[in-house]
């Protein structure tokens, strides 16, 4: 068994404040001297460079549907180990998630789960007794997950937050852990692909500040401390001989499920990152590409100018390098790619298509993808799972196109050809491992 203190930041409702308030957190606690791990409820990987951003460490997903029940539980394990406690931050309100229950993937799910501690964050704003009833509900309306303790956010004086103190702990049966008030200072900017390289540590420790003032650090560790140990994990799948795998890396291309690289890593991936923005060429001795996702209209110039790194890429794909992109890694590979000033900018050019943008997204949600031909990860007909989170679009240059997913609607996705597989679904190998055997075979097979 593993001990392994931990809470699970929740709300009401999306917007609440529960990312404020749990990089505050992770900022105060590691002020402190602790060793945070932190993690992201769903498949959101904005918040997740947050959390990274702040702790130092990688954070991950966990979802049971891209994953699995047990597979989240074994990624929750294996991350915290050598933490000193673990902050994970819920998606929308408690109980909203999918499925035949409504419950699949949610913040609920995955507190019992894990079995942490729920830490509420209420928006207190407008309101009195009234938060009694609201939190009663919460705290019975799901016997598995009954609340820790509430955070009030958007708290008007001192006197509000006795009031609403007082109706929560005595009319609901839920610990108050305090209360923040508005700050027009402290404001997140607009949600984007690596806004937490923009952001800096700046507004973190003052976040942090924000959470040492108003909160009650040493109850919510106590809190954290109460949770119940939890199985060991088991070993992820090993792979035979070591392959260099070049990963991109940088402001730009920084959208990534830590356990894909987790699982490429344990079965024989040596991971070595570089920049298609600044670097010239590829890692010495790479035998695999790998570009993931990140909002490449912000920096379709500078990409454009980079030729260097364009010739390298496309000579490696000449000599058979294995390529997997996903996202933006598809946009990047294109012929044409527009940036947010309207013009196309030159793309590698693997993909004989222009990757365009709109200002409403393009997709967004959970996808099961079906393979429509043989690829580095897939054979014709098997399924994977995935999540779209995209403003893009693609206008094919040549007819016929070799899509690479059928996906429900008649709707085609991706591209395939040869050794180069790339789609603007983000998969999670975890939900089936030997996507990540299948990508290092390839590149084994360039020996």
């Amino acid at each position: 068994m593993v001990t392994v203190p931990r809470l699970v930041v929740a709300g009401t409702h999306s917007g609440v404040g529960k990312t404020s308030v749990t990089l505050g957190l992770m900022a105060a606690l590691k002020k402190r001297g602790l060793i945070v791990q932190g993690f992201k409820v769903g498949p959101d990987y904005i918040d997740t460079g947050h959390h990274t951003a702040v702790t130092g460490r990688p954070a991950r997903n966990l979802d049971p549907w891209l994953m699995s029940p047990k597979q989240a539980i074994g990624s929750f394990v294996r991350a915290s180990t050598g933490a000193d406690i673990a902050i994970v931050e819920g998606v929308m309100g408690l109980f909203d998630g999918g499925g035949s229950s409504g419950k699949e993937s949610s913040t609920a799910q995955i507190a019992d789960l894990i079995r942490a501690p729920i830490v509420l964050v209420v928006d207190a704003a407008g309101s009195a007794r009234s938060i009694g009833a609201l939190v009663h509900g919460f705290n019975t309306f799901d016997e598995a997950c009954s609340l820790g303790g509430v955070i009030f956010n958007r708290v008007g004086s001192l006197g509000h937050y006795q009031l609403v103190k007082e109706a929560v702990e005595k009319e609901a049966g839920v610990r108050s852990l305090g209360c923040l008030s508005p700050r027009e200072t402290i404001r997140i900017p607009e949600r984007q692909l690596g806004l937490a390289a923009q952001v800096g540590g700046g507004l973190y420790q003052e976040l942090g500040c924000m959470m040492e003032d108003g909160l009650d650090l040493d109850g919510l560790l106590a809190l954290a401390a109460s949770a119940p140990s939890l199985p060991k994990a088991p070993p992820l799948p090993k792979g035979s001989r070591r392959v260099s795998l070049a990963v991109a890396k940088d402001q730009v291309f920084c959208c990534y499920y830590q356990d894909n690289l987790d699982l490429l890593e344990s079965q024989g991936a040596q991971i070595e990152y570089f920049s298609p923005l600044h670097d010239k060429g590829l890692p010495p001795g790479a035998e695999g590409l790998y570009i993931g996702g990140g909002r490449l209209e912000l920096h379709g110039e500078e990409l454009s100018a980079n030729r260097a790194m364009h010739e390298a890429i496309s000579q490696a794909a000449a000599q058979g390098m294995p390529i997997y992109a996903e996202d933006g890694g598809l946009v990047y590979l294109c012929r044409k790619m527009m940036g947010t000033d309207g013009k196309d900018y030159p793309g590698v050019g693997l993909i004989p298509a222009r990757a365009c943008f709109g200002e409403k997204l393009a997709a967004l949600g959970y996808v099961e993808p079906v393979a429509r031909r043989d690829s580095l990860l897939l054979r014709q007909g098997q399924r994977v799972r995935g999540h779209e989170f995209r403003y893009s679009y693609l206008v094919p240059e040549e007819d016929p196109f070799p899509y690479a997913y059928d996906l429900p609607g008649g709707r085609t996705e991706g591209y395939v050809h040869g050794k180069l597989l790339a789609s603007q679904i983000h998969i999670h190998f975890a939900h089936n491992p030997q996507l990540a055997a299948n990508f290092l075979a390839a590149c084994r097979g360039l020996e």
